[in-house]
């Protein structure tokens, strides 16, 4: 139905006619306003070719027309349709106080409609709903009231109407508007709008043909032979309402209402059986009664389908958010068990940190000890030593059984040996104490919070612990390690998570070596070794970045797409848990607000690299401090 939301509306229903006096100067307005003029003087003298009692016609469409003008020009053309009922009512009474009179009654009557309407359904669409179809036949009932009783009054006193008609014709004439208003004014609204996505089928046009056909054959049987099935026209209308919509019922009640009154006006038809004066006013009843039951029948199902469409939309808007409701409480579930094994591998890691600190710290303490006393335990030596040396420079000739024991304790090759073993122990305890300065600062158990550190130290401490694992047991030479360090300022960080990280892409990196360098010959191996390389360097004023490369056989894009998903891994069962880049990448992004990217070609090797800024943002600090 046509629906009426403007603005403009409210205007007019809020000050009458309510339009600006320069409206009316627009072209194109003025030529609609002309058209009218035209179209109500060409429609009248046809309607009043049925003119019965007093020159009064049953037969009234130009209150529709005038009543669809008003609403769809909003008011732009009510001075074309006064003009237009003027020059009608004055040229076929052919009396100007008459016509005049006429006219003014006929445009009053259609303002009255237009008025009503708009009032009583609030400017809404008019013609959508039960309610408003309702008010709308009301307000078009109530309207023709004055006309009739204006016009039948005026053609009284001038003697054209006797008081003995004046019921009868008052009665024509309030039909013939009411029965205007109800089958023109919804066909012009209907219809005035641009028809979009015609869904022609095959379907629907052997239908329409179907439809045709029957409207035929029931309006042969009525006016042509004259059997009594005025009544079956309900048929065709109700499935012209529910299959072609609104203005397929609309279109089938004009062209009904024409056909029936040119066929009655010839003296065909059932309703042609009545009296001449009556039969057009029992025939626009019925017509009337029949727009009104279509106008019924197409606001519900209008109605209805608003309402099905309506519960569509509320259905797919409840399906999109129960799916994306579901997507959250699925993603809420991975991040659950993501954070819930990453607490697991952080608690191991910091379970091994206490174990690598204890192990430490227990080493460290005799280590130290004999340290300690390792420079005592040479002074006494050499002194010892010195005596000896002294004692045989003093006593050349010592008793038999002394150069016996001389001999046999060779005091001169300890005399030369036991230096170099003290020099030796020295040497041990060194690398001792440097393996277990490596474990605590891997450890870093005293470093919780952002500190400024080398994170030279941290690769270093990190290489130192998995040293043994670039050697190898079997004929394969060892993994070869480069090392290319630029200088680097101090970086504020969390010490022992990014030696963490170090720690699970260098053991990653040799994890890929050992499985590639199984897969080849040892001639090959040795012609190209395997080999990992480290540089650092700093990008840009406030970021360090660490490239940690190996020659190995590479990542395909696929994986690199998953390679810092939790729990992916292309470990065999066992040898891996898929968390150890899935940390790190958290580590390095969310705890440091860095980046860590990965680079890799088939056969050529894969390098990461980390970055992260020298100095946190302070948004970056309270994060983790919340976290």
């Amino acid at each position: 139905m046509t629906r009426t939301n403007s603005p403009a509306f409210s205007k007019a229903h809020d000050s009458g006619v309510g339009v600006k006096i320069d409206d009316f100067f627009t072209g194109k307005i003025l030529l609609f306003n002309g058209l009218m003029v035209v179209t109500l003087h060409a429609v009248g003298m046809m309607a009043f070719q049925f003119a019965t009692i007093g020159d009064v016609t049953p037969i009234w469409p130009l209150s529709g027309i005038s009543l669809a003008a008003l609403l769809i020009s909003r008011f732009r053309v009510w001075p074309g349709i006064l003009l237009g009922y003027w020059v009608l009512d004055v040229s076929f009474y052919e009396s100007l106080p008459i016509g005049l009179t006429m006219g003014i009654g006929e445009f009053a009557e259609a303002v009255i409609a237009a008025l009503l309407i708009l009032r009583w359904t609030n400017n809404q669409a008019f013609l959508s709903t039960v309610r408003y179809t309702l008010i709308f036949a009301i307000a078009t009932s109530l309207s023709p009231v004055f006309n009739a009783t204006l016009g039948t009054t005026v053609l009284y006193l001038n003697g054209v109407v006797p008081s003995a008609d004046y019921a009868t014709v008052w009665r024509t004439w309030w039909t013939a508007d009411t029965v205007g208003f109800l089958v023109f004014a919804p066909f012009i609204l209907t219809w005035r709008e641009r028809i979009e996505n015609w869904n022609v089928t095959p379907q629907k046009i052997g239908e329409l043909a179907l439809l045709i056909g029957l409207t035929v054959f029931i309006s042969w049987q009525t006016f042509g032979i004259g059997n009594p099935l005025e009544y079956m026209f309900l048929l065709p209308m109700v499935w012209a309402a529910f299959r072609f919509g609104e203005r397929g019922g609309t279109l089938l009640v004009v062209a009904l209402s024409l056909i029936s009154i040119a066929a009655t006006a010839q003296g065909n038809g059932i309703f042609a059986l009545i009296s001449s004066e009556n039969s057009l006013v029992l025939l626009q009843s019925f017509i009337g009664v029949a727009a009104l039951t279509l106008l019924i029948l197409s606001s519900t199902i209008n109605q209805q389908k608003l309402a099905e469409d309506g519960l569509k939309e509320a259905n797919i808007l409840l399906e999109r958010r129960v799916a994306e409701r579901t997507d959250e409480l699925s993603q809420t579930l991975v991040n659950l068990q993501k954070t819930q094994t990453q607490l697991v591998q952080t608690e191991k890691m910091s379970s091994l940190g206490h174990l690598v600190a204890g192990v430490a710290h227990e080493i460290n303490n005799p280590v130290n000890f004999i340290y300690g006393n390792l420079v005592h335990t040479k002074e006494y030596a050499d002194n010892l030593l010195d005596l000896l040396a002294l004692y045989r420079q003093s006593y050349p000739m010592p008793s038999a059984d002394i150069q016996l024991a001389l001999e046999e304790s060779e005091v001169d090759f300890l005399k030369d040996d036991f230096p170099k073993l003290l020099e030796s122990m020295k040497l041990g305890v060194d690398r001792i104490r440097e393996i277990v300065k490596s474990l605590r600062n891997f450890s870093r158990l005293d470093e919780a919070e952002f500190k400024t550190v080398d994170l030279h130290e941290g690769i270093d401490s990190t290489l130192m612990i998995l040293q043994n694992r670039f050697k190898r047991n079997n004929d394969y030479p060892e993994i070869q390690l480069v090392k290319t360090y630029d200088t680097l300022p101090l970086v504020e960080c969390y010490p022992g998570q990014l030696n963490q990280v170090f720690m699970n892409i260098i053991s990653n990196a040799l994890d890929a070596l050992d499985e590639y360098d199984k897969k080849r010959s040892v001639d090959a191996v040795k012609a190209n070794p395997s080999r990992i390389t480290i540089s650092t360097a700093t990008s840009g004023s406030n970021q360090v970045a660490i490239r940690i490369a190996n020659n190995g056989p590479g990542i395909d894009e696929a994986t690199q797409a998953k390679i810092f998903d939790p729990f992916f891994t292309t470990k065999a069962i066992g040898k891996g848990t898929g968390l150890g880049l899935s940390i790190s990448h958290q580590i390095v992004t969310e705890k440091h607000g860095g980046n860590l990217r990965c680079y890799s070609t088939l056969d050529q090797g894969t390098e990461f690299v980390i970055e992260v800024p020298v100095h946190q943002d302070f948004s970056v600090r309270s994060s983790n401090q919340k976290g």
